[in-house]
C-alpha cells in the first residue's frame, strides 16, 4: 500500500486494523518503509515520496487458505486505492482487473509498446501473459 505525504495523514492503518479484524487477517508482519518517487519505470510502483506498508500474510496452502488470502489482499488493494495509494505490481497475481486498471492505468499503453517493439512475442512471462489475459478480460481465476 502506498501513500502520499497529505494522504498519510487521514489514517489509513486505522481502516486496515478495522479490516483485519473483522475478517481475521492473519498478519505476519508488516514493514513500512519511505520510498523516493521512481522517475525511470514506464509503470512506476512509487509515483510520489510515499509511504510504503508491506503486508506479509500466513497463507494456508489448501484450497480454502487460498481463497481467504487473495480476499484479503484484494480488500488490502481496495484500502489503499479508498487512500489514494495502490499497489505493487508484481506480489502476486490476486489483483481483480479493476484494481490493476486503477492503479496502473498505463498498463494498456504498456502493452501496446511491447507489441510494437515485440512483435513476434518472443519475450514473455507468467506475469506478462497473466496480466495480458486480465487485461482482454479472458484472465482465469488464480488461487494459488
Amino acid at each position: 500500500m502506498l501513500l502520499n505525504d497529505a494522504q498519510s495523514q487521514l489514517n489509513p492503518t486505522g481502516v486496515c486494523r478495522a479490516d483485519f479484524l473483522e475478517h481475521q487477517v492473519d498478519l505476519t508482519y508488516g514493514t513500512i518503509r519511505w520510498i523516493e518517487p521512481d522517475r525511470d519505470s514506464f509503470l512506476p510502483w512509487a509515483r510520489g515520496r510515499q509511504a510504503c506498508v508491506v503486508c506479509n500474510l500466513h497463507v494456508r496452502h489448501t484450497p480454502e487458505g487460498i481463497r481467504k488470502a487473495k480476499a484479503d489482499f484484494q480488500r488490502i488493494i481496495d484500502r489503499a486505492i479508498e487512500h489514494g495509494g495502490h499497489y505493487y505490481l508484481t506480489y502476486h497475481r490476486w489483483a481483480r482487473r479493476d484494481q490493476v486498471l486503477r492503479c496502473y492505468p498505463e498498463l494498456g499503453a504498456f502493452f501496446e509498446l511491447k507489441d510494437r517493439y515485440d512483435p513476434a512475442g518472443r519475450f514473455q512471462s507468467e506475469w506478462y501473459r497473466h496480466h495480458r489475459r486480465l487485461l482482454n478480460g479472458e484472465a482465469e481465476e488464480i488461487d494459488g
